[in-house]
């Protein structure tokens, strides 16, 4: 943290809502969940690009289960 301004210096981010420990256990735990639940199926995961990125390498990492993954890109119309 930058003391002079007590803003975080990385990425712009001023204030952590949830630090990475608590999401990586989180994380963790939903790839549990969902091994339990596909024990005898392959799941496909489906990312919302490019948002979901992160997210899904993490969690197809903690996952033990055989899987398919795929994204898809959406927009938004005003």
């Amino acid at each position: 943290m930058d003391t002079s301004t007590g803003k975080r210096k990385d990425r712009g981010v001023e204030r952590v809502l949830i630090e990475a420990d608590a999401v990586q256990t989180r994380i963790r735990e939903l790839a549990a969940e969902l091994d339990a639940i596909y024990q005898t199926e392959t799941p496909l995961l489906i990312g919302v690009l490019t948002g979901a990125v992160t997210f899904m390498s993490d969690l197809m990492r903690a996952m033990d289960a055989e899987l398919k993954i795929d994204f898809m890109a959406v927009s938004s119309y005003g």
